[in-house]
């Protein structure tokens, strides 16, 4: 996906330019005068590409999307009798927003028909484009992907928002949650805090700081950086370069007074940046695409008068064809934005609040610009729904190490990690890869150049993209020098109710301790721990913390623990 900020405007500058040179009316009839036949309109192969990229799961049927494409067409060279199908010109692509913002406006067809009609125009611009049969004005196909989505609700510039008050914007902004716990964690640090090498907080410290913030840290984590909350707000502290960390200790690049009396643009930008980071850069998968792009739209649409209610969400199942599947996570995803405090619910309508537009708005990719990565998409076909049952050996290691997990198809990879350091109580102080089919998956902090392969990011990718079947398997490999392998096998897939986190439901054996030599290193120190005749014994309990007299035992498995361990990390 491409967010480039100074091209858009340039392009958005030299349009103005050129409608002002013009001095015509943009205004479509809602009944031209003369209307050309739908079949000399439509480019050749046109509907074709739109049955193999687009509808190939037979969902919806191509010739309905290139119906609504046709009305659209009509509509243009009615009152452009010159027009080519293939070579828009800039008053093309204003006729074209003219006419589906006069339609909206007379209520003459729905606004969802009108947001199809739209989308069909854009993907008829980017085929062209793609196919090298673009003939019309070089600025009109970036020109219909804002003006289109404009005219129906779906994309608006920061021109357009209407005037906020600064002292309000400002309000609002510190009182959504990611500002909120900048001002904490500002305040709490003060001076500075001590760090580890790792340029994380000391677990002590990192313990204080989430309750400083109200967090319940788990038991017995002792690192910040597998605990999702405070590792969010660590890293995009730093992005902000609102602190800086270095191997010894952690220092405020503002003060939190400073921070709260900053221009509004401070905070403004700061959440612009929260948001934006939401969406990834590149998707791999078509389903994570439509998730992403539909995400946007709805989010734009929560900036006018066109927003979405949940009930129009719904309706998207029947009326675009989107999935049971996407529409739970787009619902789910919309839910984690309203708990940040930038969304609400407003007469169970989609609603970004007036004073948070400016911030909100530069954050959402413009509409038909997320697609996946390349041609050949990892994925085509939506993730599986439902409960995934899955086994979980740690492989190698004497005694048994496993676990029988709950988790839920819609769990993007970067979540299973959080949850799988969890269950086996790591310190996620290591790199981690998912592997399966040739392919592997890892941190998008970690994927650094070019020519990385069978190397994608694990971000927009989930558990039932991979794992379909009762008896599907991918491996988790958790610090490349110890290398402890992970195998997570599907026992069985049941329903998934509207509401669960994921749950352990059994298991057998301690976790082992990180950085103890892999599972070789792990099967020599429960020996020597556990034999009080072992030359290392001493040495090794020392090593591992244990107190004179404590027990040790490599089979004790705690699920309550572990499970209320999940729920805090899902609260």
């Amino acid at each position: 996906m491409s967010k480039n900020r100074s091209s858009k405007q340039q392009n958005r500058d030299r349009r103005k330019a050129k409608r002002a040179s013009r001095g015509e009316s943009n205004v479509v009839p809602l009944f031209p005068q003369s209307m050309t036949t739908p079949s000399s309109l439509i480019p050749a192969g046109f509907q074709e590409w739109v049955s193999t990229e687009l509808f190939s799961d037979d969902e919806v049927p191509a010739d309905g999307f290139t119906e609504q494409l046709e009305i659209l067409l009509q509509a243009v060279a009615g009152v452009h009798p010159e027009f080519d199908a293939t070579a828009w010109t800039m008053d093309d692509v204003e006729a074209m927003g003219g006419f589906l913002e006069f339609m909206i406006e007379k209520e003459s067809i729905p606004v969802d028909q009108a947001r199809v009609i739209a989308y069909a125009g854009m993907t008829l611009a980017r085929f062209l484009t793609e196919h090298g049969r673009w003939a019309g004005d070089p600025d009109a196909p970036a020109f219909a992907q804002e003006r289109l989505p404009a005219a129906v609700g779906l994309m608006m510039g920061t021109t357009e928002i209407g005037p906020v008050d600064e002292d309000a914007e400002r309000a609002a902004l510190m009182a959504t949650e990611p500002l909120a716990r900048i001002t904490v964690l500002l305040g709490w640090l003060g001076d500075g805090r001590p760090t580890t090498p790792n340029r994380w907080l000391k677990p002590a410290a990192a313990r204080e700081l989430a309750q400083a913030l109200g967090l319940e840290m788990p038991a017995g984590r002792t690192s910040m950086s597998n605990f999702a909350p405070l590792r969010h707000l660590w890293l995009y502290a730093q992005a902000m370069g609102l602190i800086k960390v270095n191997t010894v200790r952690a220092t405020p690049v503002v003060s939190a007074a400073e921070w709260e009396a900053a221009p509004v643009q401070a905070p403004r930008n700061a959440l612009t940046n929260w948001i934006d980071s939401m969406f990834p850069e590149d998707v791999d998968t078509e389903f994570s695409a439509q998730f992403y792009e539909s995400l946007a739209a709805i989010i734009m649409a929560g900036c006018t008068n066109f927003a979405n209610t949940r009930a129009d969400i719904d309706g998207w199942v029947e009326k675009l064809g989107y999935s049971e599947v996407l529409v739970r996570a787009l619902h789910g995803r919309l839910a984690s934005c309203i708990e940040e405090g930038w969304l609400t619910l407003e007469a169970d309508t989609y609603v970004v609040p007036e004073a948070l537009r400016p911030a909100v708005l530069p954050a959402i990719p413009q509409l038909g610009q997320m697609q996946a990565a390349n041609d050949d998409a990892l994925f085509t076909d939506a993730p599986i729904d439902g409960d995934l049952h899955v086994r979980i050996e740690l492989d190698g290691v004497s005694p048994p190490v496993w676990r029988l997990l709950v988790v839920n198809s819609l769990t993007t990879l970067t979540e299973f990690h959080d949850i799988l350091q969890t269950v086996f109580d790591w310190e996620n102080s290591h790199l981690h890869q998912f592997i399966a089919g040739g392919r592997r998956w890892m941190d998008e902090r970690a994927l650094t150049g070019e020519g990385r392969g069978d190397l994608h990011s694990e971000y927009d990718v989930m558990v039932g993209d991979i794992l379909r079947a009762p008896g599907a398997q991918m491996i988790y490999e958790y610090d490349f020098g110890d290398g402890w392998s992970h195998l997570i096998t599907v026992s069985d897939i049941k329903p998934a109710p509207d509401e669960r986190h994921p749950e352990v439901l059994d298991g057998e054996g301690m976790a082992p301790l990180e950085d103890v030599g892999g599972p070789p290193g792990w099967e020599d120190f429960v020996a020597a721990v556990s034999d009080p005749r072992h030359p290392d014994h001493a040495e090794r309990r020392e090593w591992a913390g244990l107190a004179p007299g404590q027990s040790f035992d490599p089979t004790a498995f705690d699920l309550a623990a572990v499970n209320r361990q999940l729920r805090r990390l899902f609260s």
